[in-house]
């Protein structure tokens, strides 16, 4: 049964918030499952950072509930925020999740409407064996005149198509995902390697333009009849982008039809195939896309009332009917679902044994806290108080991973990194690393921080 209790409501944005993305940083803990060393792997203290309308990043410290860093990074809407090098496995043990780092480790990838995709460098990996690190000077600087004037290092800036509002993805390898250059159709794929110290080597593109094909051999249609009404020509502009792992990723696009895609290496040649096509949601625009990766579960929805579940592995979809129209977010864990709604509410459902979901629970549609806005405060007429109502409504969600529970998980062993193997760190430490929170944004700037029982 997912539960929740609420923990604070950050106010510091002015704008709507439009992204959230988890920040995972090294602790000085390990933990070990059993007796071998070879399952040994750090625990990571989360952070997470939230973008507005306005282009302003806020990095904020969970504990302390204040931020750790603020600065102007675009300067238009931002539509993606990710952190790269960093990737969750699931345990063979059970109650665990295990993390995997690269050289990308510490840096973050922000894309705006006005164009640019850049990557910032927040932390400084001292030491990859042990990730001791350094902070790269952006800590708790304020905004002044709603712009902050220290920025962590930019490290690589790009340009891309911003002819709709489609996000972008990028996976653990460095491939990189975009609309096309010149049609939101298709998509482009490149390959980034910032470590490289000649310019042109950053950045190679390795498929151009590539769009949904209706007659490949290798495609499998889930056929549904539709009426002359929802029928569309075309797939129309790509809606949402995300990597399912480290060569497939699945793509939804405006006439309701998402795909799944294959990237494959051929003789230094790189290949996409068309590995499933769904038309379920047909004559409804995919407006939110999200992947559980510990149960290769693939969920999507549209502008109507329908949401889909895919479980990858098996390739057998089904749809599950809502109560209400319109889904803007949705995040997902292994046992639970959040969906972000038109009306503004945030519901929950639970798994069931057999995949479906069953509802549990939905939030206010407001921030659970008195707002500091001057439209959330003044009604002077109806058309004021509807605006008011508009801009109280939740945005997007975003659930930070569980990694490991001592207290359900006997053998789980948590040790500091200084060479001592064995359990000395206090249980109260340790139970930090069994939480799970989860992070609302606001159309009227606030963020709701709760942790999930």
């Amino acid at each position: 049964m997912f539960d929740k209790k609420l923990l604070a409501t950050l106010r510091l944005h002015n704008s709507s918030i439009t992204s959230i993305e988890t920040f995972y940083l090294p602790s000085s803990l390990n933990c070990k499952l059993g007796e071998s060393d070879v399952k040994q792997f750090p625990l990571f203290n989360p952070s997470f950072i939230t973008a507005d309308e306005s282009g302003i990043l806020i990095w904020w410290n969970i504990t302390t509930r204040r931020p750790l860093g603020i600065w102007k990074a675009h300067d238009d809407v931002i539509l993606t925020v990710k952190q790269l090098g960093l990737k969750w496995h699931s345990s063979s043990v059970s109650n665990a999740n295990v993390p995997e780092t690269n050289d990308s480790f510490g840096q973050l990838l922000t894309h705006s409407k006005d164009g640019t995709i850049k990557i910032w460098k927040l932390i400084d990996i001292l030491n990859y064996e042990s990730l001791e690190f350094t902070y790269t000077g952006l800590l708790k600087k304020q905004l002044s005149d709603d712009i902050c004037r220290v920025m962590p290092p930019l490290l690589f800036q790009m340009p891309v198509n911003n002819l709709n509002f489609s996000n972008i993805d990028i996976n653990f390898t460095g491939f990189l995902i975009t609309p096309a250059t010149i049609e939101s159709e298709g998509f482009d794929i490149y390959v980034l390697d910032i470590t490289q110290q000649e310019e042109h080597k950053k950045l190679r593109r390795l498929v151009n333009n590539y769009q949904l094909r209706n007659d490949s051999e290798n495609e499998t249609v889930d056929h549904e009849v539709k009426t002359d009404l929802t029928k569309r020509k075309g797939t129309g502009v790509i809606m949402k982008i995300i990597w399912l792992n480290e060569d497939q990723f699945a793509i939804g696009f405006e006439s309701g039809e998402l795909a799944i895609f294959r990237l494959s290496s051929n003789l230094g040649e790189f290949i996409v195939e068309n590995k499933l096509k769904n038309d379920m949601l047909v004559g409804n625009p995919i407006t939110a896309i999200s992947f559980d990766r510990i149960q290769n579960r693939l969920l999507w929805a549209s502008t109507g009332s329908k949401l889909c579940i895919l479980n990858i592995l098996e390739l057998t979809p089904f749809v599950v009917e809502l109560k209400h129209k319109g889904v803007s977010d949705i995040a997902v864990d292994s046992s639970s679902v959040g969906l972000i709604t038109w009306d503004g509410y945030v519901r929950f459902y639970d798994y069931c044994d057999d995949g479906t979901l069953r509802f549990a629970s939905k939030t206010r549609r407001r921030a659970p806290a008195i707002s500091t806005s001057k439209e959330a405060i003044e009604f002077n007429d109806e058309n004021t108080r509807i605006n008011a109502m508009d801009i109280q409504r939740a945005s997007v969600i975003k659930f930070t991973m569980k990694q490991v529970d001592p207290a359900q998980n006997k053998l789980a062993k948590v040790f500091y990194t200084n060479g001592r193997c064995k359990n000395v760190v206090k249980r109260n430490r340790e139970n930090i690393y069994g939480e799970q929170w989860m992070f609302v944004g606001y159309h009227d700037g606030n963020v709701s921080i709760n942790s999930i029982i």
